[in-house]
């Protein structure tokens, strides 16, 4: 099985800059995905030079597409709008097509595209995650081998829910999912196969824990599994 490969790029009006940074990773990668897609919110008076730049850098790439808001949006939206945007547009909706979400400020790996290639040729494999880094301004990346590949591990637990908190924007109930191990895992760049993806959706009203609540979905369905790394494959800044 030839796995394809899409990177969703999502960002906001005060991080569009940060675009051509973002697709110099990707354009990195040791092996290149074959659609890049952009979706971006927030951009009111902007929208016309996000879309101008989104086209001039997705000419890197063999197929892209862009989605742009005028009106800020939250994460839940964004990744919902490049799930379904690269769905409609796939030429075939196989267990063959990956889409991997990443937010624009993040670091990614240079292997990532070709570890996500490699793990999804396994079809028990609906979904990755994987471990992180946290402000490193300049990465050191950890190597990565074919026996990295076969050491994922299928993810059984959630946390708990705590009990009711007030409302507010940081006294959120926990939405993670947990490893084994309790190793830390990078929720929202997920990556996971468009005929699964067809089967959930982000909390568009979530103003945070959305990509946590969207991998709980995926654990506690019968019919999906979500698997887990712990090689550090983005950094997050």
């Amino acid at each position: 099985m030839t796995i394809k490969s899409n990177f969703c790029i999502t960002f906001c009006d005060k991080d569009w800059h940060l675009l051509e940074r973002c697709v110099n990773f990707i354009a990195a990668q040791s092996m290149q995905p074959e659609k890049v897609t952009f979706v971006g919110s927030g951009l009111l008076d902007r929208t016309e030079v996000a879309h101008a730049l989104c086209q001039r850098l997705g000419r890197w790439f063999d197929e892209y597409s862009i989605t742009t808001s005028p009106t800020r949006k939250l994460p839940g939206w964004a990744r919902n709008k490049g799930s379904f945007s690269y769905i409609l547009t796939s030429h075939n909706r196989d267990d063959d097509e990956v889409i991997s979400f990443c937010d624009v400020d993040d670091d990614i790996h240079p292997k990532k595209c070709e570890f996500v290639k490699k793990v999804f040729v396994n079809p028990d494999v609906d979904a990755l995650v994987h471990n992180y880094s946290r402000g490193e301004l300049f990465p050191i990346w950890e190597s990565v081998n074919d026996k990295d590949v076969l050491n994922v591990e299928p993810i059984i637990l959630v946390e708990p829910n705590p009990d009711p908190v007030p409302e507010g924007w940081f006294n959120i109930p926990r939405t993670n999912v947990m490893t084994k191990n309790k190793q830390p895992v990078a929720h929202g760049p997920i990556s996971i196969r468009a005929s699964s993806a067809q089967h959930f959706k982000y909390k568009e009203n979530m103003p945070l824990g959305e990509d946590g609540t969207f991998c709980r979905e995926i654990v506690n369905h019968p019919d999906f599994n979500l698997y887990y790394t712990p090689k550090k494959f983005i950094v997050y800044n």
